[in-house]
């Protein structure tokens, strides 16, 4: 990946909710990279909890708000600290938080 794609910039593209949960190319590879996703958060989310039972669906759940979340923290680690992990390094953060649920 060229060194601009893992920038995230206003300048760039437009720094709104959707676009830095879902649109944004790095978040999209992020994402590709948590089980069961199929580039469309919103209709994976509702999908992938559908037939889950309740502890299971809460686990699910736990996992893609860490994904969000941790795609927030990776963009406040570029914006505030000038500093960058590739999608793999924040996915293995993810997975990381989820085992310590």
């Amino acid at each position: 990946m060229a060194e601009n794609e893992f920038t995230l910039s206003p300048i760039q593209e437009p720094e709104t909710a959707a676009h830095l949960c879902q649109q944004f190319s790095y978040t999209k590879e992020v994402w590709t990279l948590v089980p069961n996703d199929d580039g469309e958060v919103e209709r994976w989310w509702t999908r992938s909890l559908e037939p889950l039972n309740r502890r299971q669906g809460r686990s699910m759940a736990a996992y893609k708000i860490l994904t969000a979340w941790n795609i927030w923290k990776e963009r406040n680690r570029r914006v505030f600290e000038g500093k960058s992990q590739r999608p793999i390094q924040v996915f293995d953060m993810i997975q990381h938080e989820v085992k310590m649920r």
